[in-house]
């Protein structure tokens, strides 16, 4: 199971990260954030994080449940808790508007799925 979740959140971030590269503005627009050229530096920027972000998982599918792999799956609960809460800000704020709620609801998600990995399954 922890196999497919890296290759599952791989294809995410490549599309997300493809995005915030390719076009951020078109990106921004969608979430109702302001496009500026800082935007859209800062989009590109995490754009190129979220496409590192993609290849690890991709290149850490076959070790997913090795003690690396499940490093890194924890290091990931920390990345989803902090993306979810900031998130919630934006859209709470008004900075995204309500599709923003999907952002955090991905971010929630893959925080329970590699929770329930690192409780029960590597547990055995």
């Amino acid at each position: 199971m922890a196999r497919k979740l890296f290759i599952t959140d791989a294809v995410i971030a490549l599309l997300f990260g493809l995005g915030l590269v390719a076009v951020p503005g078109a990106l921004l627009a969608l979430y109702g954030a302001g496009d500026s050229p800082t935007a859209e530096f800062v989009a590109r920027i995490l754009g190129a994080a979220v496409l590192g972000h993609g290849a690890i998982q991709w290149l850490a599918r076959d070790v997913a449940e090795t003690p690396a792999g499940w490093a890194i799956t924890r290091g990931n609960l920390v990345f989803d808790v902090v993306a979810a809460a900031s998130a919630a800000m934006a859209v709470l704020s008004g900075v995204v508007n309500v599709l923003g709620w999907g952002i955090v609801a991905l971010f929630v998600a893959l925080f329970v799925v590699r929770a329930y990995l690192v409780t029960r399954v590597q547990a055995r």
